[in-house]
């Protein structure tokens, strides 16, 4: 897999607890109480697969934005379904951690010392012979 299909991807999986929540939502919204047994059903059996799953996807994921995004969505579909997000909300802080920890402090670069520069050195003919064309206009 390419590098960009591999960010893809990965943006994909950490967008997908997100997207399940927001479509609950949007479902929720339109059909309320009509919403089948059998709808609601599979809704709730996709949330606790994806709270099952959730671990993996953590480990996926490379950026704290990311891992502390996907947490908020597991909080939201765990309360959804009454399902418990907590070993999978443990892993992504364990995993946050982890890249914290990846992540040296550089020091900054040096900014470079200016080059020392020798005085300019003129006579007093050769600076009169600079302006010496404006003189004569």
């Amino acid at each position: 897999m390419h590098q960009s299909d591999q960010n893809t991807a990965l943006s994909r999986i950490g967008r997908a607890s997100d997207a399940l929540a927001q479509m609950w939502d949007k479902v929720d919204l339109h059909l309320g109480p009509e919403l089948s047994e059998e709808m609601t059903e599979a809704f709730q059996a996709a949330v606790q697969r994806h709270l099952d799953e959730a671990e993996s996807v953590v480990d996926r994921l490379d950026s704290e934005s990311e891992l502390e995004d996907h947490q908020k969505a597991l909080v939201k579909l765990a309360t959804r379904i009454g399902g418990d997000a907590d070993p999978a909300l443990q892993h992504a802080k364990a995993r946050i951690r982890a890249l914290n920890s990846e992540t040296p402090d550089e020091p900054p670069e040096p900014i470079p010392e200016p080059k020392s520069r020798e005085p300019d050195k003129f006579t007093d003919k050769e600076i009169l012979s600079l302006f010496s064309t404006l003189r004569r206009h």
